[in-house]
């Protein structure tokens, strides 16, 4: 058996490999469409305050689409479900002139307040203090108007936060309620808190 090959082959292999199960790339400028995500694909984003970026990342379950027409990459991605959407939005500090630590109850403030200039679902219940998977400190909360039910988390952390809104028809996203709460749950920052 000749063996002289075998580490072309190899690295061929894996090249190959690592195109099929390697990072999804979404295609950001398909006008208006929707890109399918495997489960477990993660989309990294940044939010922004004054000069300094810090990534957020979010892990996709099954069945979850980037909704190209309602994202606006790096800061902001929407995922969809069917009639249920899950938006991430990095938060620039330095655009709402905060420029001391931001807290969750100032994130939950705002976030209210753009829900009404928006015409969106208000919040429906007071926030109850939440964490993520690596201990950052936010806030959660019902959101619901005639149409549609959700969920609303704000992260805060120094130099920015994320804030998140899932809505959708109640009886959907009911059915949707455990796969938003884990991709909230597991949103990560890089360097941890």
């Amino acid at each position: 058996m000749d063996w002289t090959g075998w580490p072309i082959t190899a690295g061929v292999a894996a090249v190959l490999v690592l195109m099929g199960v390697g990072p999804q790339l979404v295609d950001w400028s398909t006008p208006g469409g929707k890109t399918p995500l495997r489960p477990g694909s993660v989309v990294k984003l940044d939010t922004v305050s004054g000069r300094h970026e810090r990534a957020f990342y979010v892990t996709v379950p099954a069945g979850w689409s980037v909704d190209i027409a309602r994202s606006d990459p790096p800061t902001d991605v929407t995922l969809t479900s069917g009639p249920t959407r899950f938006s991430a939005s990095g938060v620039n500090t330095a655009a709402v002139n905060l420029r001391h630590a931001t807290t969750p109850q100032q994130l939950w403030d705002g976030l209210g307040r753009l829900q009404v200039l928006r015409d969106g679902p208000r919040p429906s219940t007071g926030p109850v203090p939440v964490t993520n998977a690596q201990g950052v400190a936010g806030l959660s909360g019902g959101l619901a108007d005639r149409h549609r039910i959700g969920i609303a988390t704000v992260f805060a952390l120094q130099g920015g936060g994320v804030n998140v809104i899932a809505t959708g028809p109640p009886a959907d996203f009911r059915n949707k309620t455990d796969q938003v709460h884990a991709m909230m749950r597991d949103i990560r920052f890089a360097g941890g808190t």
